[in-house]
């Protein structure tokens, strides 16, 4: 590995500096680094589930969750955590609220895979290659806006990228084991990408072997079988997570409702929304295409390897498909890609800086490509958007090619980026300061213990409904209310479909509490929480 020398040592603190400046600056408005959307009703409060349980049974894996949804298999709910390094580390930490030490995990999580991204590509090529091309990475569509919304989506990242970064090592130094402990940490940290992710590790795997043999044949894919192998063992080693999860979401995991065509599955389709300025998605710019391109004429194999692979990505609804376990198309499927986009970005800007570019024959292809590209946006929201994109880079590419001076193509880059990054993160719904007070107010636990004491009868909490779906304030707090995306099955249909209950969320996977007072003698709601009149049923004691 490469020396870091003081200007990235500068570098790196800017880039660390501009991720603390929009938290101070989320804290300035009176928000938590969180959404109102799932991070604050799963993702701090079910983490928040297991320590509690812990620290009630001394075991990692409880037996059984009684607490929400009136009792659930615990494997419902891995996808948020359980056995998580993450989380298993906030287990030492019973001083701290869950909901301040996920912000702070996360954060921590986020500039790791900036700081780990700038050394990977450092490596490569040099400092200002690696500062623009982590740029490019920090304010693209899902790092930062899932620090703050979904948090496994992007949490797995420096386990990824650490990876990659090892394989790098294996084909000089052929060190396997801290290889392994990457693959367990990042299958343990976020089970659903790390299918992606180590489709991921494969591609990268072909991509190094393509670049460092010259002449190629079946042994020179030796080193492919071994890093199979060891990423095999890693998956074994996370069998005690992974197996059971798995069966859990083969009974648990909702219908979805999405119709699906398998003849389009495989009709090529420019989508913007699985590739271009959205968090759900690469969320990348122009940038990323111009660099695709120059891939194929540059005509370097690994290049032209990677690009296909990640063009046939863009362009194959299928491929979503089947990564998102054969369930919807969505872009989501695609974030662990990230770090080969990033690797085409920066050889593009490996080759701009160096001047190595015929800059006029780039733009014979760029042309017909833009043409597409604008014929397809026709309906698509941010076309606006992408318009001005490929105007600011193409017009400085041209100013480039009559100046020679590459380093003006930070300017494009950086305020198409930034404008990105500002319309995904300003508009997020943010958890108050005020609400997380509520949400964790203490005297609800006091309350618990008080009243389920002797006895066991269910209590539910009739405010900040969808603040609390998941809420367990005490393990003598038993409530009806369950909000995950596996569940059990036969209990959903049998709220929504027997008793009829009201729905709040359109999906099909929370379930809040009730105003059906038949329903909550049903399931034993004795006690009920709220700051609005009681319901039916109910009559004030305190």
């Amino acid at each position: 590995m490469k020396k870091i020398n003081k200007i990235d040592y500068i570098y790196i603190s800017l880039l660390i500096l501009f991720i603390t400046g929009f938290i101070l600056y989320l804290r300035y408005k009176g928000f938590l680094f969180g959404s109102n959307m799932d991070w604050i009703s799963q993702h701090v409060t079910i983490p928040e589930y297991f320590r509690l349980l812990f620290y009630e049974s001394k075991e990692f894996i409880p037996q059984f969750s009684i607490n929400l949804g009136l009792g659930q298999n615990i494997f419902n709910f891995t996808y948020y955590g359980l056995l998580s390094p993450y989380i298993l580390i906030s287990y030492l930490l019973p001083f701290i609220k869950m909901i301040d030490y996920i912000q702070k995990i996360t954060i921590l999580s986020v500039m790791a895979s900036v700081i780990l991204m700038y050394r990977w590509i450092y490596d490569k090529y040099d400092s200002k290659v690696a500062l623009l091309s982590t740029i490019i990475f920090m304010l693209s569509g899902p790092l930062l806006f899932h620090g703050h919304r979904h948090i496994m989506f992007v949490n797995y990242l420096p386990f990824l990228i650490g990876s990659l970064i090892l394989i790098d090592m294996y084909f000089i130094k052929k060190k396997r084991i801290l290889f392994i402990i990457s693959i367990f940490l990042l299958i343990m940290s976020s089970f659903y990408f790390s299918f992606p992710s180590i489709i991921v590790i494969g591609i990268y795997t072909i991509y190094k072997i393509l670049q460092d043999k010259k002449k190629l044949n079946i042994k020179n894919f030796k080193p492919l079988g071994k890093i199979i192998f060891y990423v095999i063992i890693g998956i074994l080693l996370s069998g005690i997570i992974t197996i059971p999860t798995i069966y859990a979401l083969y009974i648990g995991r909702s219908d979805t409702s999405v119709s699906i065509n398998l003849l389009n599955l495989f009709i090529p389709e420019l989508n913007y929304k699985l590739t271009f300025y959205y968090s759900y998605s690469l969320g990348l710019t122009f940038i990323y295409m111009v660099a695709l391109i120059y891939s194929f004429i540059n005509k370097k194999r690994e290049n032209i390897f990677l690009s296909i692979i990640l063009l046939l990505c863009m362009l194959i609804p299928g491929i979503s498909y089947t990564l998102n376990c054969f369930m919807y198309i969505d872009g989501k499927c695609f974030i662990p890609f990230l770090p080969l986009a990033i690797i085409v970005i920066s050889y593009f800007l490996n080759h701009l800086f160096k001047d190595e570019i015929n800059l006029k024959k780039l733009f014979y292809y760029l042309i017909p490509v833009i043409v597409i590209m604008l014929y397809s946006a026709i309906n698509y929201d941010l076309t606006p958007l992408l318009i001005v994109d490929i105007i600011l880079i193409m017009l400085f590419l041209m100013i480039i090619n009559k100046t020679k001076k590459s380093n003006l193509i930070f300017i494009p880059i950086i305020l198409i980026s930034l404008a990105s990054f500002t319309r995904l993160n300003l508009a997020d719904n943010y958890v108050t300061i005020e609400d997380s007070k509520l949400v964790n107010d203490n005297s609800y636990q006091k309350l618990f213990n008080y009243i389920n004491k002797d006895e066991m009868y269910r209590t539910s909490i009739d405010s900040l409904l969808l603040n609390q779906v998941n809420k367990v304030y005490t393990t003598n707090q038993y409530s009806s209310s369950i909000y995950s995306s596996s569940s059990n099955q036969n209990y959903l249909k049998f709220v929504r479909d027997n008793f009829l209950n009201e729905i709040i969320n359109k999906d099909y996977a929370t379930i809040t509490q009730s105003s059906n007072v038949l329903f909550n003698i049903y399931n034993g709601s004795k006690y009920l929480i709220t700051d609005k009149e009681p319901l039916i049923g109910y009559k004030e004691i305190a």
